[in-house]
């Protein structure tokens, strides 16, 4: 009798394990994301043709279960993988040049979400990143809120854009009124604990659309829905509520639209249900 059967979930974090480990160990034997995905996909195919076409031969019995094995392991490398970034030739150095400045902090940055406008600036939350030279590669180290001076090119910013910045993180501040909305606890909920205030001369567009490619699509969609309110003369409060209640986005309510909602005890009205869809329609 096998001693690790009563144990199903031990018997999957140990191949997941040994690719974290060997992706910690021996960066060099890492192949590229795509090849890896690729890999996990056919594993993964060939086990449900396994699954749907019926048992093996009792000699092979031991297949399913390397296959299973394969598939955690790359898994597991995928996952190191997800933190680490390969740096670009020259690109980093010459602007790291430019962009240095006193009593400042240089690192490279990665927009994880859609850019906001505010009234001065365009607001970020991004990947924080820190250069491994050993191994050539950009360890993540966290995520920052950033607000870069508005002008042309701070509006071209997309989802996934890769940045380099010069600026000096602070904590993102309590709200010292009680009751009041706490940006501490709003973005600490999100993994960001500090933010900072960017000059237009202090970064450096690097890379453009490198993030991930179905939230991408995602966020593209999301966009073309939204011009379609646009173009259906909504605007002001309308379009920030209808905006919220159907796509789930926040940006274009304003702070005194959010304390009455929140003073009638309504804000769950602007998640998106499938309730508030129907009402809307």
């Amino acid at each position: 009798m096998n001693p690790w059967k009563p144990f199903p979930l031990i018997r999957l974090l140990i191949p997941f394990l040994a690719g974290v480990i060997c992706a910690l160990l021996r960066k060099e034997w890492q192949p590229d994301d795509i090849r890896l995905i690729g890999i996990s996909g056919f594993l993964t195919v060939l086990l449900l043709v396994q699954t749907v076409f019926g048992k093996l031969l009792f000699s092979l019995r031991w297949v399913p279960g390397l296959i299973i094995c394969l598939l955690m392991c790359c898994l597991g490398i995928l996952t190191v993988g997800s933190t680490q970034l390969a740096i670009g030739s020259g690109q980093l150095a010459i602007d790291s040049c430019k962009l240095q400045a006193a009593n400042c902090r240089l690192f490279p940055a990665e927009i994880v979400e859609p850019p906001r406008l505010t009234t001065r600036s365009v607001k970020l939350i991004v990947n924080r990143y820190e250069p491994d030279t050993a191994t050539n590669s950009l360890i993540r180290c966290g995520k920052a809120l950033l607000f870069l001076e508005k002008d042309t090119r701070a509006l071209e910013l997309q989802y996934g854009d890769r940045i380099l910045v010069s600026t000096t993180l602070k904590p993102v501040k309590d709200e010292s009124n009680p009751y009041g909305f706490d940006p501490a606890s709003f973005y600490g909920r999100k993994g960001v604990f500090y933010q900072g205030w960017v000059d237009s001369t202090e970064w450096s567009r690097i890379r453009l659309q490198a993030g991930n490619s179905l939230k991408r699509f995602a966020f593209g969609l999301r966009d073309r829905l939204l011009n379609i309110l646009r173009e259906n003369s909504l605007e002001g409060e309308e379009f920030a509520v209808a905006s919220a209640i159907l796509l789930g986005y926040t940006g274009e309510i304003g702070k005194e639209l959010r304390k009455g909602f929140a003073a009638s005890g309504a804000m769950h009205i602007l998640a998106v249900s499938g309730m508030h869809v129907g009402i809307i329609f």
